[in-house]
């Protein structure tokens, strides 16, 4: 084979590769004649001739999204770099540690720099959260309503020895916030950093392959919130021991799943020695409402996902309890649902989104 030949050949695979996978999605796209994607395609973006350079961004982000071949492609890849050439093949968005420890990277909110202080605040970010829950403090205390801003810490603070890597330590953005918020809006941070640190001597609190906590790390982190509101308020502290440890083995990591990994790790899962007395009166994807008639206390709990493992614990200790998955306050479900106490959990990572907050 001479090297004319040689070159139309590359150049006819060079064409296909970048062709296929375009021809595969008109295919998809008109009539569903290939659909190896497992994946629901999203319309089309229209065209509008008034702004033709958000249209062009539009159209840029549906084709990323949707192109044909995707899932294939990408796994690919990530297969060789995983197998092959024994590499992180997404080093942004998961960090892999010591002893099968796995981070989230710093594509989601500079969670790595932020571990280290190297991710400082930005001033009108800083604040706009100072402001925000200042003035929700101001609204609930006009209400006579208790407010707790509470900030589990990440893995990555917790298990910091376990990173692929060490820096100088400055202040965190957490670290920052604390004394401006205790200063300027009356408001004292629940950190589950210290508790959980000290705990972890006795148990493993987090996943491995997961961002999230198991329920022993979530159980320290409920308990400690509770010792603080407690300090203002009589509320029922359920037991560790009141509920049934199971072992089981966890493989469904979403830190493993960004790089096509499945591994098995120990883990627990939790079941009430005798029946709860909390029912189940709402369950939707993003708010979930129980009532406990043995106690008397009720709270709206504004939430991220961490707070999912904590559910077990908060409905026996309040009569009462409204989860959100979200942090937008409606002053109408405020004024009336009349809780005692509303609580803000939100993990540390994601502290600077809370002056995005609003209320309705």
């Amino acid at each position: 084979m001479n090297n004319k030949t040689i070159y139309k050949l590359t150049t006819i695979l060079f064409l296909a590769a970048i062709v296929l996978p375009n021809i595969v999605q008109v295919l998809d796209l008109e009539s569903g004649f290939i659909n190896n994607e497992n994946r629901k395609h999203r319309s089309l973006p229209k065209l509008n001739l008034k702004d033709p350079i958000t249209s062009i961004g539009k159209f840029k982000n549906y084709y990323l999204e949707n192109f044909g071949l995707k899932t294939i492609l990408v796994n690919n890849y990530i297969n060789i770099k995983s197998n092959v050439l024994n590499e992180n093949p997404i080093p942004n968005r998961v960090a892999q540690g010591k002893e099968d420890w796995f981070f989230l990277g710093n594509n989601n909110n500079n969670v790595l720099n932020n571990s280290f202080g190297n991710d400082p605040f930005v001033e009108k970010k800083l604040a706009n959260t100072v402001n925000y829950l200042g003035k929700l403090k101001k609204y609930f205390d006009s209400k006579n309503i208790a407010f707790y801003v509470v900030i589990p810490p990440d893995k990555n603070k917790v298990y910091q020895e376990y990173l692929p890597f060490k820096l100088d330590q400055n202040p965190t953005k957490l670290e920052v916030l604390k004394p401006l918020l205790k200063k300027n809006a009356g408001i004292e941070i629940i950190d589950l950093s210290f508790p959980l640190l000290e705990s972890k001597k006795e148990h493993k609190l987090y996943l491995k392959t997961d961002t999230h906590w198991n329920y022993y790390g979530s159980y320290v982190g409920y308990a400690s919130t509770i010792d603080i509101i407690s300090k203002n308020f009589s509320i029922h502290k359920v037991s560790i021991n009141d509920f049934e440890l199971i072992n089981k083995v966890y493989n469904r990591g979403d830190l493993t799943k960004m790089i096509n990994l499945t591994i098995e790790e120990p883990s627990i899962s939790i079941k009430k020695k005798t029946p709860s007395k909390a029912e189940l009166i709402i369950d939707s994807r993003k708010t979930v409402h129980y009532k406990n008639k043995s106690q008397t206390l009720k709270t709206i709990l504004f939430r991220d996902s961490f707070a999912n493992a904590w559910i077990p614990f908060f409905n026996e200790s309040f009569g009462e309890i409204i989860y959100h998955r979200n942090y937008v306050i409606d002053k109408k479900e405020i004024e009336t649902f009349k809780p005692d106490i509303v609580i803000f959990e939100i993990i540390e990572r994601n502290i600077n989104l809370l002056g995005n907050g609003n209320t309705n």
